[in-house]
Protein backbone atom coordinates (compact mmCIF):
# COMPACT_ATOMS: atom_id res chain seq x y z
CA UNK A 1 0.00 0.00 0.00
CA UNK A 2 1.11 3.92 -0.32
CA UNK A 3 4.47 4.66 1.43
CA UNK A 4 2.36 6.35 3.94
CA UNK A 5 0.69 3.66 5.42
CA UNK A 6 3.79 1.99 6.27
CA UNK A 7 4.04 3.61 9.68
CA UNK A 8 0.86 4.77 10.52
CA UNK A 9 -0.62 1.16 9.64
CA UNK A 10 1.14 -0.55 12.79
CA UNK A 11 0.23 2.67 15.06
CA UNK A 12 -2.56 2.75 17.43
CA UNK A 13 -4.95 5.25 18.95
CA UNK A 14 -6.73 5.21 22.10
CA UNK A 15 -9.20 6.78 24.15
CA UNK A 16 -9.96 5.85 27.71
CA UNK A 17 -12.33 3.11 28.18
CA UNK A 18 -12.13 2.02 24.27
CA UNK A 19 -9.83 -0.57 22.19
CA UNK A 20 -6.61 0.85 20.76
CA UNK A 21 -7.71 0.64 16.51
CA UNK A 22 -5.66 2.59 13.73
CA UNK A 23 -6.17 5.68 11.87
CA UNK A 24 -4.50 5.85 8.37
CA UNK A 25 -5.00 9.17 7.73
CA UNK A 26 -3.58 12.43 9.56
CA UNK A 27 -6.22 13.69 11.90
CA UNK A 28 -6.31 17.42 10.07
CA UNK A 29 -8.11 15.53 7.26
CA UNK A 30 -10.66 14.53 9.17
CA UNK A 31 -10.71 17.88 10.79
CA UNK A 32 -11.73 19.31 7.28
CA UNK A 33 -14.27 16.64 6.77
CA UNK A 34 -16.12 17.80 9.67
CA UNK A 35 -16.24 21.71 9.18
CA UNK A 36 -17.06 21.23 5.28
CA UNK A 37 -20.18 18.85 6.28
CA UNK A 38 -21.50 21.55 9.12
CA UNK A 39 -21.72 24.00 6.74
CA UNK A 40 -22.55 22.10 3.82
CA UNK A 41 -25.52 22.86 1.44
CA UNK A 42 -26.18 19.14 0.52
CA UNK A 43 -26.38 16.51 2.85
CA UNK A 44 -24.02 14.70 4.82
CA UNK A 45 -23.84 11.01 6.02
CA UNK A 46 -26.47 10.16 8.91
CA UNK A 47 -24.07 8.30 10.76
CA UNK A 48 -22.16 11.78 11.60
CA UNK A 49 -24.82 13.15 13.91
CA UNK A 50 -26.05 16.40 13.90
CA UNK A 51 -22.93 18.25 13.49
CA UNK A 52 -24.66 21.52 14.96
CA UNK A 53 -25.14 20.23 18.12
CA UNK A 54 -21.10 19.95 18.40
CA UNK A 55 -19.27 23.32 19.88
CA UNK A 56 -15.89 22.06 17.94
CA UNK A 57 -14.15 19.42 16.01
CA UNK A 58 -12.81 17.89 19.10
CA UNK A 59 -15.73 17.22 20.94
CA UNK A 60 -17.34 15.32 18.13
CA UNK A 61 -14.04 13.69 17.57
CA UNK A 62 -13.64 11.98 21.26
CA UNK A 63 -17.84 11.56 21.52
CA UNK A 64 -17.49 7.71 21.59
CA UNK A 65 -20.48 7.71 18.92
CA UNK A 66 -18.94 10.09 16.04
CA UNK A 67 -15.74 11.16 15.05
CA UNK A 68 -13.19 8.78 15.84
CA UNK A 69 -15.77 5.50 15.57
CA UNK A 70 -16.30 6.69 11.88
CA UNK A 71 -13.12 6.69 10.72
CA UNK A 72 -10.94 4.33 12.56
CA UNK A 73 -9.86 0.40 11.96
CA UNK A 74 -11.78 -2.19 13.39
CA UNK A 75 -9.83 -4.17 16.23
CA UNK A 76 -7.56 -6.36 14.98
CA UNK A 77 -6.72 -9.56 15.64
CA UNK A 78 -3.70 -10.93 16.70
CA UNK A 79 -0.82 -11.37 13.98
CA UNK A 80 1.93 -12.52 16.94
CA UNK A 81 1.08 -13.88 19.70
CA UNK A 82 3.23 -15.65 22.17
CA UNK A 83 2.20 -19.45 22.42
CA UNK A 84 3.36 -21.88 25.51
CA UNK A 85 1.78 -25.13 24.75
CA UNK A 86 1.36 -26.25 21.10
CA UNK A 87 -0.49 -28.94 22.57
CA UNK A 88 -3.67 -26.65 22.53
CA UNK A 89 -3.14 -25.08 18.80
CA UNK A 90 -5.03 -26.43 15.98
CA UNK A 91 -1.84 -26.06 13.35
CA UNK A 92 -3.26 -24.01 10.47
CA UNK A 93 -0.94 -23.86 7.36
CA UNK A 94 -1.35 -19.96 7.33
CA UNK A 95 0.99 -19.54 10.04
CA UNK A 96 4.49 -20.62 11.20
CA UNK A 97 5.42 -21.48 14.75
CA UNK A 98 8.71 -20.70 16.19
CA UNK A 99 11.33 -21.17 18.51
CA UNK A 100 13.37 -18.37 18.69
CA UNK A 101 16.84 -18.32 20.88
CA UNK A 102 15.76 -14.76 23.37
CA UNK A 103 19.59 -14.70 24.14
CA UNK A 104 20.57 -14.36 20.62
CA UNK A 105 21.82 -11.39 19.28
CA UNK A 106 18.80 -8.97 18.73
CA UNK A 107 20.08 -7.54 15.28
CA UNK A 108 20.85 -11.38 13.67
CA UNK A 109 17.51 -12.65 15.73
CA UNK A 110 15.44 -10.18 13.35
CA UNK A 111 17.29 -10.61 10.77
CA UNK A 112 17.13 -14.74 10.56
CA UNK A 113 13.27 -14.05 11.37
CA UNK A 114 12.74 -11.68 7.72
CA UNK A 115 14.23 -14.01 5.91
CA UNK A 116 12.60 -16.44 7.20
CA UNK A 117 9.05 -14.93 6.89
CA UNK A 118 10.13 -13.59 3.25
CA UNK A 119 10.50 -17.19 1.99
CA UNK A 120 7.42 -18.62 3.46
CA UNK A 121 5.44 -16.11 1.96
CA UNK A 122 6.77 -16.54 -1.62
CA UNK A 123 4.18 -19.35 -1.97
CA UNK A 124 0.85 -17.21 -0.90
CA UNK A 125 -0.63 -14.12 -1.58
CA UNK A 126 -0.62 -11.75 0.94
CA UNK A 127 -3.48 -9.77 1.46
CA UNK A 128 -3.43 -6.30 0.02
CA UNK A 129 -3.32 -3.93 2.88
CA UNK A 130 -6.62 -1.44 2.56
CA UNK A 131 -8.54 0.81 5.23
CA UNK A 132 -11.92 -1.30 6.33
CA UNK A 133 -13.13 2.26 7.83
CA UNK A 134 -16.61 2.87 8.13
CA UNK A 135 -15.32 6.04 6.19
CA UNK A 136 -12.30 6.95 4.62
CA UNK A 137 -10.81 9.42 2.37
CA UNK A 138 -11.01 8.82 -1.19
CA UNK A 139 -7.29 9.85 -1.92
CA UNK A 140 -3.58 8.81 -0.24
CA UNK A 141 -2.68 11.18 2.17
CA UNK A 142 -0.03 12.62 -0.22
CA UNK A 143 -2.64 13.73 -2.46
CA UNK A 144 -4.48 15.62 0.48
CA UNK A 145 -3.14 18.89 0.85
CA UNK A 146 -5.30 20.41 3.84
CA UNK A 147 -4.04 23.94 3.60
CA UNK A 148 -5.27 24.14 0.33
CA UNK A 149 -8.91 22.50 1.43
CA UNK A 150 -9.18 24.98 4.07
CA UNK A 151 -8.62 27.74 1.48
CA UNK A 152 -11.61 26.68 -0.55
CA UNK A 153 -13.69 26.16 2.41
CA UNK A 154 -13.42 29.55 3.40
CA UNK A 155 -13.21 31.33 0.06
CA UNK A 156 -16.56 29.78 -0.24
CA UNK A 157 -17.72 30.77 3.12
CA UNK A 158 -16.71 34.51 2.05
CA UNK A 159 -18.89 34.36 -1.23
CA UNK A 160 -21.80 33.30 0.61
CA UNK A 161 -21.42 35.80 2.93
CA UNK A 162 -21.91 38.35 0.16
CA UNK A 163 -18.09 39.26 -0.57
CA UNK A 164 -16.41 40.57 -3.84
CA UNK A 165 -14.04 37.83 -5.18
CA UNK A 166 -11.29 40.24 -4.76
CA UNK A 167 -12.55 41.26 -1.31
CA UNK A 168 -11.48 37.20 -0.98
CA UNK A 169 -8.19 37.34 -2.23
CA UNK A 170 -7.09 39.92 0.33
CA UNK A 171 -9.29 38.51 3.18
CA UNK A 172 -7.68 34.96 2.88
CA UNK A 173 -4.19 36.91 1.60
CA UNK A 174 -3.65 34.24 -1.43
CA UNK A 175 -0.41 34.03 -2.92
CA UNK A 176 0.77 37.19 -5.57
CA UNK A 177 4.01 35.24 -6.24
CA UNK A 178 3.57 32.16 -8.64
CA UNK A 179 5.91 29.27 -8.04
CA UNK A 180 8.80 31.43 -10.16
CA UNK A 181 8.28 34.31 -7.86
CA UNK A 182 6.87 36.33 -10.19
CA UNK A 183 3.69 38.95 -9.91
CA UNK A 184 -0.09 37.26 -10.22
CA UNK A 185 -2.13 39.37 -11.77
CA UNK A 186 -5.09 40.26 -10.16
CA UNK A 187 -7.67 38.28 -12.84
CA UNK A 188 -5.40 35.21 -12.67
CA UNK A 189 -6.44 35.79 -8.65
CA UNK A 190 -10.08 36.19 -8.99
CA UNK A 191 -10.21 32.55 -11.57
CA UNK A 192 -8.43 30.89 -8.47
CA UNK A 193 -10.83 32.30 -6.19
CA UNK A 194 -13.79 31.15 -8.78
CA UNK A 195 -12.28 27.63 -9.22
CA UNK A 196 -11.89 27.23 -5.11
CA UNK A 197 -15.51 27.96 -5.00
CA UNK A 198 -16.23 25.48 -7.39
CA UNK A 199 -13.98 22.88 -5.83
CA UNK A 200 -15.51 23.24 -2.34
CA UNK A 201 -18.55 22.80 -3.99
CA UNK A 202 -17.54 19.45 -5.90
CA UNK A 203 -16.56 18.21 -2.17
CA UNK A 204 -20.06 19.16 -0.45
CA UNK A 205 -20.94 16.59 -3.31
CA UNK A 206 -18.70 13.75 -2.83
CA UNK A 207 -19.53 14.30 0.93
CA UNK A 208 -23.28 14.20 0.67
CA UNK A 209 -22.09 10.40 -1.30
CA UNK A 210 -19.96 9.80 2.07
CA UNK A 211 -16.71 10.42 0.37
CA UNK A 212 -14.02 13.19 0.83
CA UNK A 213 -12.62 15.16 -0.44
Amino acid sequence: MTGHWIKRKVFKFRFKGRRARGLLWRKSVYEEWFEYAKISPLSYPKEFGDLSSFKNFEEWWRDPEYGFELFCEPVEKPLVEEISDLNNVDLDNDYVYLKVDLNSDFDVCMARLKTLLRNKRKSLKPRKFESMAKFKPSKEMKRIHVDTLKRQRKAWELKQNGLKRYEVVEALNYNHKNKDGDDIDIDNLLRVVSRDVERANNVFKNISKGSFP
